[in-house]
């Protein structure tokens, strides 16, 4: 691993309680402790210590991105996470940040060094608040990748960790044509520190289309092998977004649309039973509380989400014909 700045070390960090929150020389602003904010989050919301302390990471890392320029004018934030971070806030929480690359996009050791610059970035973003190290490496997927890809794992040492421990992955798909109009959008930001970003992220439309070819890309392959990644987040995500944001989307043309982004991945379907075929169902309903149950407080049921997504994406589907 390769730390994005070498001027700090664990000089005397320690593992306080889960109770204390410890202080910090960092902290300004009147502000309580980070560690004490974080607390309360993982007191009021449920979810696990490790998932709190990524979701924070992540903001500040894209803080640290949209300030690199050659990243901020090239990457369309994307999936899940640009849902919590860009449209809902108060959404399920996400692991890693995924963006497509626009022409131009930054690959190999040019990426590398931008990565980099980018974590040097949230580095001196983060200085007001807490003592955090974060250091990268570039990923390598165990299986060659099928598409053109490129991904990083960071690894972050906050203040109460002995080395970098929390870790927040980095993937950058460089084949996928944004085919809607770029977003421009604030990063939400949901721990008492003033976060100011603005970051290029997909339309909603078209979340949606890649969330939607996601399940006819999965379902092509568990019909073949008899087995695949469980989809349950993009249909909670499906679900949340149509729910929320269904009328403010521009339907015109969506069946076409899709139609272009399902054609990229060589997958198509015929109409809206295709994204509910029932070997999918059958796992996403078994997967449903491993995949969804630690990032979502209050997760509703598999039965009531499929039940309210299938008559928005048929009325998606026929309306936009």
């Amino acid at each position: 691993m390769s730390k994005a700045r070498s001027d700090r070390t664990a000089q005397g960090a320690v593992q306080p309680s889960m109770d204390d929150p410890g202080e910090s020389p960092w902290e300004g602003r009147g502000m309580k402790p980070l560690r004490l904010r974080l607390l309360e989050a993982r007191r009021r919301l449920g979810v696990s210590w490790e998932i709190l302390e990524r979701d924070y990471l992540l903001s500040w890392i894209l803080a640290g991105i949209c300030q690199v320029g050659s990243l901020r004018d090239t990457l369309v934030f994307k999936g899940g996470t640009a849902l919590k971070k860009c449209y809902f806030g108060k959404y399920r929480f996400s692991e890693d940040l995924d963006f497509s690359g626009l022409e131009g996009v930054p690959t190999g050791d040019t990426m590398e060094r931008a990565i980099r610059e980018s974590c040097d970035t949230a580095m001196k973003l983060l200085d007001e608040y807490a003592p955090v190290e974060l250091v990268y490496e570039r990923y390598t997927e165990k299986q060659p990748h099928p598409r053109d890809q490129e991904a990083f794992a960071i690894h972050a040492r906050l203040p109460w960790h002995r080395q970098p421990h929390t870790r927040v992955m980095i993937e950058i798909t460089v084949d996928e044509k944004v085919l809607k109009p770029v977003q421009k959008r604030k990063v939400i930001h949901e721990y008492g520190e003033p976060l100011e970003a603005q970051v290029p992220v997909y339309a909603v439309e078209e979340i949606v289309a890649e969330k939607l070819r996601a399940i006819r890309q999965h379902a092509e392959t568990l019909e073949k092998r008899g087995w695949s990644r469980s989809r349950a987040r993009d249909y909670y995500d499906l679900w949340r977004v149509l729910g929320a944001y269904k009328n403010q989307m521009d339907l015109s043309g969506f069946v076409s649309f899709l139609h272009e982004k399902c054609a990229v991945r060589h997958v198509d379907f015929e109409g809206p039973e295709d994204f509910f075929q029932e070997g999918m169902l059958v796992q996403i309903e078994k997967t449903w509380f491993q995949w969804l149950g630690p990032l979502v407080p209050g997760l509703p049921s598999f039965e009531t989400v499929i039940g309210e997504l299938r008559p928005q994406i048929e009325s998606l589907i026929s309306l936009s014909k």
